[in-house]
């Protein structure tokens, strides 16, 4: 909606693991904080932790309207939709791979997430849990 939007996406499972309890927490107030912020989370809800998330943010979408959307189906990203990304959530507990890291990575898309298994390696901002 917002040509000078800039987009946040998280791609993973919802679950406890990928750090789903951790932007439930954060994302209402990057919202608030950053007007031009746009959210979309892609992934399928795989334990309670990724159920209790997404109810916890359902009830935060309607002070947000057109400003976070989820996608709970399987589905491929496609290309412009990657390439109009400025940010990638990666808030993972434990990751062994980082394959959304890498992809995005490749792509000039900075990560903003937690230092832990393979994460880190691409450009971005990693915090410590």
């Amino acid at each position: 909606e917002d040509p000078e939007a800039k987009v946040l996406l998280f791609v993973g499972p919802w679950a406890q693991h990928a750090g789903v309890e951790e932007i439930a927490e954060v994302l209402p107030q990057i919202l608030c904080r950053h007007e031009r912020a746009q959210v979309l989370l892609c992934g399928l809800c795989s334990d309670l932790s990724g159920v209790m998330a997404q109810d916890m943010l359902c009830r935060v979408m309607s002070s947000f309207p057109g400003r976070l959307c989820f996608l709970s189906e399987r589905f491929e990203l496609p290309e412009d939709l990657r390439r109009g990304v400025d940010f990638l959530l990666a808030p993972y507990l434990s990751e062994p791979i980082g394959q959304s890291d890498v992809e995005m990575g490749f792509l000039g898309v900075p990560t903003i997430g937690c230092a832990a298994g393979a994460l880190g390696r691409m450009p971005g901002v990693y915090f410590h849990q």
